[in-house]
């Protein structure tokens, strides 16, 4: 398996690159379709694989998804002659500006999706922590959709910088927050009732269904602060690269300080699950302060 994970992540991530192009240039139907036949193809092939040969061969489905993918967006580019390859040193000296920031930024985001349940584990009993784990997994997933709103609106963000727009990029800023925020308003009732269903058909543990009043809190904290997640990529995309990465240790420094602060003056499911929603809501804050003090713009 090692290998075949070895294998498919450079196709991955080449691809991820690929795409992200595609979406900067506004080749939206491309984009879309790419993204789309990523995944069908992969399911596809997944089926195909458990059908016709031994299940541990359904792996390779994911290698062969992405040559696929990796093939297609060669195309592309060959034919629309999206990219034009120019070595300088001045090219060189801007990409290593940029990603000696950025991908630093990008490991502690990781590290502040997952530092909450490493401090929980330390409190809580396994069985615990396995239900504030899959709750949470399950209530940010939400924030999936504002992940996608974001990708979409970021070349926006760039656009309007680009040509000195910032009262375009004001407008469009009021126009995606009013969309998004009567777009979560629906998803998480929506999201809601669906993990309600899930717990009363799949998950015979009664622990999950006792705690669900606290996965309706952190439900609702997820989408408030995904009705914010467009503008997570402000500072970046405005080439505000060391302000965005103070952005994020600013936000690491409070994810952890809230959990342990909760956790040890609130009883164990009380705790985690405050600190939870609290530490959203903190983070939504954050991002507030940053793009309204570097880029005179109030998300809300």
């Amino acid at each position: 398996y090692f290998k075949i994970i070895f294998l498919s992540t450079p196709f991955y991530c080449i691809n991820n690159v690929a795409i992200s192009i595609l979406n900067g240039l506004r080749k939206m139907k491309a984009y879309s379709l790419i993204r789309s036949f990523r995944w069908a193809s992969l399911v596809l092939l997944i089926i195909i694989f458990s059908k016709c040969s031994l299940f541990k061969n359904v792996f390779f489905a994911f290698l062969f998804s992405e040559i696929l993918i990796f093939i297609i967006t060669s195309l592309i580019f060959t034919i629309n002659k999206v990219l034009i390859f120019r070595v300088s040193k001045k090219n060189i000296l801007d990409i290593t500006s940029y990603i000696k920031y950025v991908y630093p930024s990008q490991i502690l985001v990781s590290l502040n999706e997952n530092i909450d349940i490493i401090i929980v584990e330390i409190f809580v009993t396994p069985g615990l922590l396995g239900v504030y784990s899959f709750s949470s997994k399950v209530a940010k997933s939400l924030n999936l959709v504002g992940v996608a709103i974001q990708t979409n609106f970021n070349p926006i963000i760039s656009s309007c910088f680009k040509e000195n727009k910032l009262a375009e990029l004001a407008s469009s800023c009021f126009k995606v927050r009013e969309g998004s925020i009567k777009l979560f308003s629906v998803l998480v009732v929506f999201q809601i009732a669906a993990y309600y269903l899930l717990l009363k058909l799949y998950i015979s543990d009664s622990s999950y269904i006792e705690l669900f009043n606290y996965f309706i809190i952190q439900s609702f904290a997820v989408g408030i602060f995904a009705s914010f997640t467009w503008a997570g990529g402000m500072l970046v995309m405005t080439r505000k690269i060391k302000e965005n990465i103070y952005r994020v240790i600013s936000k690491l420094l409070i994810n952890i300080c809230i959990m342990y602060t909760c956790l040890i003056i609130f009883s164990e499911p009380v705790g985690m699950f405050l600190g939870f929603s609290i530490v959203l809501i903190s983070h939504l804050y954050i991002d507030k302060l940053f793009i309204s003090r570097y880029l005179k713009i109030k998300i809300f």
